[in-house]
């Protein structure tokens, strides 16, 4: 008899826990997850090219979800690497057109400054009491000391030309870079990342889908955020009840 009733309590101790449980929790195939959503879209136009995850999948912040292909966006990086590449080229002729004319200038200079300097020697001889300086050499100094001077002044033309080549030059190479980081980008875009750690509810994607800027493809959920609802019209009749309200769970990492 003693033996009976320890049985029994001990029947009893391992059933009490499992009753209890089965109050709270029902056993189906019918269950999925539902909760707060992170919508994962495309951010850029493409082909799907390939489909990482499945539905119910638990993801990490930085995993890849979905491929698309990359030869497109490749093709303009491409291109906008060649675009900065010429843009530099041409600030380096800008700077050494600059420099050049700047050397042009300093030239004409000495030339201005000698074509005075002979000018005001033949002024000097052409005025004193001697008149050894004919009419025609004081003309031809005056005419050498004009043009040193116009040369000057198409010097520094060529200087301020220069300038403004290099400046154009300069913002081709600044829009040049912004469209190579655009271009870069849309590459990584063609990467698509799981935002946050969670599981993977609703998938709407399969490979060689062509999808556009903020189409949805997947729907991520939190973890620790997620329930599990089940399709109570999907279960067997013994375990439906008028409690058919989602059962919450804390879905941990």
């Amino acid at each position: 008899g003693v033996v009976a009733a320890v049985l029994a309590l001990g029947g009893a101790a391992v059933a009490w826990p499992i009753w209890q449980n089965s109050r709270a929790w029902v056993e189906t195939d019918n269950a999925y997850l539902d909760g707060p959503v992170h919508p994962i879209a495309a951010r850029v136009l493409g082909t799907v090219q390939a489909v990482h995850v499945q539905e119910n999948q638990q993801v990490r912040a930085g995993d890849l979800l979905v491929s698309l292909d990359p030869a497109d966006a490749l093709v303009k990086k491409d291109q906008a690497e060649a675009a900065v590449r010429q843009a530099e080229a041409a600030i380096g002729a800008a700077v050494a057109n600059n420099a050049m004319a700047a050397a042009m200038v300093r030239r004409e200079e000495v030339g201005e400054e000698k074509a005075r300097a002979d000018l005001e020697r033949m002024r000097s001889l052409a005025g004193g009491p001697a008149k050894a300086m004919a009419r025609q050499d004081l003309d031809h100094a005056q005419s050498a000391y004009d043009t040193a001077g116009a040369a000057i002044l198409a010097a520094t033309a060529s200087v301020d030309l220069a300038k403004a080549e290099a400046a154009v030059a300069d913002a081709r190479l600044s829009a040049s870079r912004a469209a190579l980081r655009e271009a870069v980008l849309q590459c990584d875009y063609t990467r698509i990342l799981a935002p946050v750690d969670g599981w993977i509810g609703r998938r709407e994607v399969e490979i060689g889908q062509p999808v556009i800027p903020a189409q949805p493809l997947l729907a991520l959920m939190t973890i620790g955020q997620a329930i599990t609802a089940i399709d109570w019209t999907a279960a067997p009749a013994s375990t439906a009840t008028a409690a058919a309200a989602p059962i919450l769970t804390s879905i941990a990492a």
